[in-house]
């Protein structure tokens, strides 16, 4: 099986699950690569389009939420459907010289795509739409998907609402790398990195996408009267890494508002004028020990290391955090997705949300190892460990060369399946088999029937059914009429069903020994 991974650069949680995929799928031998669509079409546009997220998502989050609220209705998301296939077909030589059994995409750009592909009859295999946040939205949702890869079973509900068939949306979970699943050993890990293990742990997930002024949060953590450690993941971004290293290594107490704003007024100020201020650097009596880690590709170690993570609710992250069973404490949520996720969190017990009081609620965390412990049971109860095991039997069934069906079917279906492209199998049935499969057709068609959730759907199977018995019943040489004047006759003896009555039991008067 060949598989082709596409997704897009703007906010890495998208890239991150595509990447999951791909190591899973290739450790099943089975071909896969992932790319990014936006950057292959145009690495300008990409670039464009990335810098405008982190731009209007990070500064203008009113903005972004505007933004976020607006694409989630029919019209504006026609809109941006309408720019996407304009953008599709420079996609397609990419899908011809690749000619994968079957597309999955962790992107709603990527999606809408692929989907206007197919519905042009450009593209012909199957669509799979892995879906990175918590809660959905219209972007996501695309009419030629043969799959969604959901978070969770209640987004489901939400997105019948947005006409998808639940029948094709699956709540596997936002696939993350295997080894978030691994339970290091926590002891070792806190004592290679010189913290105590006796200690509550608490991971700071900052840097590239992570938190916004971290040293705000982390002045925050110093002050709070309770004893602990922090790790500090900062990602590649230097100057905060230098920043809170050499702050972390000094022992300094966090500055005074007073004297910062002092400082900053100072240096405006002719120095021969300045006020002549002593100041000493003073170590605080319960700084808090404190890991600066630089770009790592081993946070799960981290996170299975620690007690609690405070990080930004993003889908990717969350979904980690979750593997390995982590409490969340969650800061600076992006307007729009990144709140939905939050709020899904904390309504499942897995999450706290950081306002104004948030040291007194980290304090109160820490204090309350029980409170911790059933979020963390929670955290692990949402077991989505199988996440990409699902995703790879559910591909290898949507890219089968052959289906087995063994039924009787309509007359005209294997012309049907020849217009496709397709190659039909059939034999012609002696009247013994005829007269068991037609039976059999009844029970399949009686079972559709009830299976039915709209008026349509109800009409089509209902005719299916008749279809069915008529077929039976002149196979048996009964006509019409006959079958006609049973049913009146019983109706006379027996009623109908109009009064729709539900028989429960029958209590005998002379039951028999």
């Amino acid at each position: 099986m060949k598989i082709i991974i596409l997704s897009a650069s703007t906010g890495g949680g998208h890239m991150s699950a595509a990447n999951a995929i791909k190591e899973y799928f290739e450790s099943k031998n089975c071909s896969a690569a992932v790319i990014d669509a936006i950057e292959y079409i145009s690495p300008l546009l990409n670039k464009t389009l990335t810098e405008v997220y982190e731009y209007i998502a990070m500064k203008q989050p009113k903005l972004w939420k505007m933004m976020y609220k607006t694409s989630n209705t029919k019209a504006v998301n026609k809109l941006v459907s309408g720019i996407n296939s304009v953008m599709s077909k420079k996609l397609l030589p990419l899908i011809e010289k690749e000619k994968p059994d079957a597309i999955i995409s962790t992107h709603p750009f990527t999606t809408e795509m692929v989907s206007n592909l197919k519905s042009n009859n450009l593209v012909n295999v199957p669509l799979i739409c892995v879906m990175t946040d918590y809660a959905p939205h219209r972007t996501w949702m695309s009419p030629e998907v043969d799959a969604y890869i959901v978070a969770n079973s209640g987004m489901i509900s939400s997105m019948a609402d947005m006409d998808v068939d639940p029948k094709i949306i699956h709540p596997f979970g936002i696939p993350v790398d295997d080894s978030f699943y691994s339970k290091t050993d926590k002891k070792k890990v806190l004592e290679e990195l010189s913290l105590d293990p006796n200690l509550p742990t608490i991971l700071v997930m900052a840097g590239n996408g992570g938190l916004a002024n971290v040293d705000k949060v982390y002045r925050k953590l110093q002050a709070i009267d309770f004893d602990f450690q922090i790790i500090i993941i900062t990602g590649k971004n230097q100057k905060l890494y230098n920043r809170i290293k050499a702050l972390a290594e000094t022992g300094e107490q966090p500055k005074n508002k007073m004297k910062v704003m002092y400082s900053r007024i100072s240096k405006r100020v002719p120095r021969n004028l300045r006020f002549r201020v002593r100041r000493k650097n003073q170590p605080a009596g319960n700084f808090k020990k404190t890991k600066v880690i630089y770009y790592t590709k081993e946070v799960e170690k981290y996170m299975n290391a620690s007690d609690l993570i405070i990080t930004k609710p993003g889908g990717l992250t969350v979904s980690e955090a979750l593997a390995c069973g982590l409490p969340m404490a969650l800061f600076s949520a992006i307007p729009g997705q990144e709140e939905e996720n939050a709020n899904f969190l904390v309504s499942n017990n897995m999450a706290v949300k950081l306002g104004k009081n948030a040291a007194e609620t980290i304090k109160n965390l820490l204090k309350n190892p029980n409170r911790l412990q059933n979020m963390k049971s929670s955290c692990e109860q949402f077991d989505k460990s199988d996440s990409l095991k699902n995703i790879f039997e559910l591909t290898h069934k949507l890219t089968a060369k052959e289906k087995y069906y063994g039924k009787l079917v309509r007359d005209k279906i294997p012309e049907i399946i020849k217009s496709q492209g397709n190659t039909p199998e059939t034999e012609t049935l002696t009247p013994e088999l005829y007269a068991k499969y037609l039976k059999l057709k009844v029970a399949e068609e009686a079972k559709e029937v009830s299976e039915t959730a709209t008026h349509a759907e109800e009409v089509e199977e209902i005719a299916d059914l008749l279809e069915a018995v008529y077929a039976l019943a002149k196979n048996a040489n009964i006509s019409p009429d006959e079958i006609e004047k049973a049913r009146a006759e019983k109706l006379e003896r027996r009623g109908g069903f109009d009064s729709k009555i539900f028989l429960k039991k029958v209590i005998f008067s002379n039951p028999k020994e």
